[in-house]
């Protein structure tokens, strides 16, 4: 066969089932990288305001200070998009003999992100600190 031992990585039954083992845990293949803490910890005018200027909003109720005052709202909330700059990170931690158990789900199989979804109960407003339960989770 042309591609023997080109194949770095196979998806079985047993590999998925060891994956599926790891949900709510934070991936160990993944690099912390060089940003452990969010862009943006704190909500706050300033940050909306760059987030949604960097986007190319010229949105008076996030560019302009006083308002969002005359509105509904009666303060600045965030543009859409932005809980996506916030979110400190809480994973859970995996016992050791657990993570030598699963270390090996899906060895070889590369990662793939196609996408994500949030949910918001209410409108992110100054001063909002935001956690993430399953940032980097499987």
């Amino acid at each position: 066969m042309a591609t023997e031992g080109m194949v770095l990585g196979l998806i079985t039954d047993e590999s998925v089932a060891m994956m599926s083992r790891c949900i709510g845990f934070p991936n160990p293949t993944l690099r912390p990288g060089w940003l452990n803490k969010p862009h943006n910890i704190y909500a706050s005018y300033g940050a909306f305001r760059r987030f949604a200027i960097h986007g190319g909003s010229d949105n008076p109720f996030f560019i302009d200070e006083d308002y969002p005052k005359g509105t509904r709202w009666g303060e600045s909330i965030a543009p859409l998009g932005f809980e996506g700059t916030m979110g400190l990170k809480r994973p859970k931690k995996m016992e050791p003999d657990f993570e030598r158990e699963v270390r090996g789900a899906l060895r070889g199989v590369r990662l793939f992100h196609s996408g994500g979804e949030n949910f918001a109960a209410r409108e992110l407003r100054a001063g909002a600190v935001l956690t993430v339960d399953s940032g980097q989770s499987l």
